[in-house]
């Protein structure tokens, strides 16, 4: 079973619900592919095929008796702007015959969100229609949240992925959650790849198996690895800024590119809890990440480094790895740096000394409120609105003796500042990629 879907399309969670299914005499492996180098859109099928062995190979290996007990189902989740010809190619055409010969294709589902089908000026997301493509695909699951479901976005979206694909079931899955039996058994179906429907439209969409991407270009993908917690309002406040930023041309000029997509992986300073990311160029999804022990996933190949895991109750920040993963066209890693650290916390600057020349009028007006009573030199009297003097019978409203008081709170201030500014040089600040 193959699950696709672009960055924040719930496709991941689409697979989890799958996996959760505890059906008799089945035992799940989930697979998650994952793209060549900084290509967003180009798959690494030598990984996924090498995993398609391993998975067959221990298949192979375990004792009989335990290996027929349980069928073994396979899920791959194609999670990015991949083509899903590609990822069908590595299971149909896998260069392994024994492994060939030991699985076959039985659906292909899509995610599609609605509400971020479309860009700027109408145009679809990268690689949804290519996702789409008939004969390969067999259900398409719109996973937005539709209360109604004669929503304007969601019609719009099935009747542009119903010419692309007119064979394609329609299914409803909110947030990736799916509940019906019958969409179960379609997204779970053996045969619907294979039906011969599916192989004639295959066979004549040959020619176009590899879409050209030289018009729009490749898409980027720039992931981020951090260890310090990050603010919420800060981050949450930058994300929404991504569809302004999309739909016109602020980001190229501020060098980020043009993102369409982030996923990501966070902490906040608030929360002690991991908390996973998901925008997309219209809206941002937080979300808690579940707990430990959900799919099972085929271990990784003999020599590959292995992070070891704090042990339970003494993770701390300095053990803990966050990341974001920023897709999109011409995007620079050392401007999306700057557009992260400013979702960290800042470090304080070094605050300036004070002088009389630079003192404004409401602390003036304060040093004199507060000092309004004091004693007053000889011949000098207050009457509770001004200052008059019995020699030459002038008037003031200010006290004879403010000059002293603004130096007095001149010094106090400054000495305030001395102690705070020594405080920030000895304090050491953690660059969010340190």
């Amino acid at each position: 079973t193959v699950i696709a879907g672009v960055p924040g399309s719930y496709a991941g969670k689409l697979g989890s619900t799958i996996v959760a299914l505890h059906r008799e005499r089945v035992r799940w492996v989930t697979i998650r592919t994952r793209c060549l180098g900084g290509a967003a859109s180009v798959l690494d099928a030598h990984h996924l095929q090498n995993q398609l062995t391993e998975v067959v190979s221990k298949r192979r290996a375990s004792r009989p008796a335990a290996a027929a007990l349980k069928r073994l189902r396979v899920v791959i989740e194609c999670l990015g702007f991949i083509d899903i010809s590609s990822v069908v190619s590595c299971v149909t055409d896998h260069s392994n015959p024994t492994t060939r010969g030991s699985m076959e294709l039985g659906a292909c589902t899509v995610c599609v969100d609605p509400s971020s089908c479309f860009t700027a000026h109408r145009m679809t997301m990268p690689f949804i229609l290519e996702q789409c493509t008939s004969g390969m695909v067999c259900c398409v699951a719109f996973t937005g949240c539709h209360d109604d479901i004669k929503d304007e976005k969601l019609a719009d979206a099935q009747s542009l992925i119903r010419i692309v694909n007119p064979d394609a079931a329609f299914l409803l899955a909110a947030e990736g959650l799916v509940s019906r039996t019958n969409d179960f058994d379609l997204i779970l179906s053996e045969k619907s790849f294979n039906r011969d429907e599916a192989k004639r439209a295959r066979y004549l969409l040959s020619h176009s198996r590899t879409p050209s991407t030289s018009a729009r270009g490749e898409i980027q993908e720039v992931n981020l690895d951090f260890s310090a917690p990050i603010l919420r309002g800060a981050l949450s406040a930058r994300l929404r800024s991504l569809s302004h930023m999309t739909s016109s041309s602020t980001n190229h000029s501020a060098g980020l590119g043009k993102v369409l997509a982030v996923q990501g992986l966070v902490t906040f300073i608030t929360k002690s809890s991991s908390l996973r990311i998901e925008a997309k160029v219209k809206n941002h999804v937080i979300t808690p990440v579940p707990p430990s022990g959900g799919p099972i996933t085929p271990t990784p190949p003999s020599g590959a480094p292995i992070t070891p895991t704090p042990p339970s109750g003494k993770s701390t920040t300095n053990t803990r790895r966050y990341n974001m993963k920023f897709y999109g066209f011409n995007l620079d890693e050392s401007s999306l740096k700057d557009w992260l650290r400013l979702s960290g916390r800042q470090k304080p600057s070094r605050k300036c000394r004070k002088t009389r020349r630079n003192l404004t009028t409401s602390e003036i007006k304060h040093i004199q409120s507060s000092h309004a009573t004091d004693p007053l030199p000889d011949g000098i009297f207050f009457n509770g609105t001004h200052y008059s003097s019995l020699l030459d019978n002038s008037k003031s409203y200010q006290h004879p003796c403010l000059e002293r008081f603004i130096t007095e709170y001149l010094e106090k201030e400054n000495l305030k500042i001395d102690i705070f500014n020594k405080k920030l040089e000895n304090q050491e600040f953690v660059d969010l990629f340190d």
